[in-house]
């Protein structure tokens, strides 16, 4: 004779490795008419390669473990940028592309890096303008991020001149 209990079992799997400590409230509950329920679940770990591994004693045709694609995450949107690379002054010619591009990593306000985020937009200016250079070219002047990294690329400014400041600014996020 099989004994059946009809439990369900959620546990978070991060790199298929369980995570004891990142689950909130009991995880093991009844189904009802069909139904298992989990109230009050949360993951404190930030990551971007978290899974959902389900499991029930119920006889199921096939497998009786099911798992989730994996998942990120992350505390929130957009904060901060935190320059990962930036143009130094003896790269700067005038009329020529930098050498080295600004390149962004975008972080939430735990200071984790947006690793799901390829949809928000980082602009760049001159703030500081000794020679009224023009920064260029101009459909270059915006960055989609990818994997929560926005890079420029050819970017120049037309005049040379000491001191140019460029400014990065977070745009949108679509």
């Amino acid at each position: 004779m099989i004994y059946h209990t009809n439990l369900a079992t959620l546990k978070f799997v991060k790199q298929e490795r369980l995570l004891s400590n990142s689950i909130s409230s009991s995880t093991i509950v009844k189904f009802t008419k069909g139904i298992a329920e989990f109230h009050g679940l949360y993951i404190d770990e930030v990551s971007i390669n978290y899974k959902v591994k389900f499991t029930t004693d119920i006889l199921l045709p096939g497998n009786m473990e099911f798992c989730s694609a994996p998942f990120p995450v992350e505390i929130g949107s957009c904060e901060a940028l935190v320059v990962v690379e930036e143009p130094l002054l003896s790269d700067v010619l005038g009329g020529r592309a930098f050498t080295s591009q600004p390149r962004l990593k975008l972080i939430d306000e735990g200071g984790n890096i947006l690793s799901n985020d390829s949809t928000s937009i980082v602009s760049v200016s001159l703030y500081n303008n000794p020679s009224t250079g023009k920064l260029s070219p101009s459909e270059n002047k915006i960055a989609t991020a990818k994997n929560g990294i926005a890079q420029f690329k050819n970017l120049s400014i037309d005049k040379s001149g000491a001191r140019y400041q460029i400014e990065v600014y977070f745009t949108s996020n679509i």
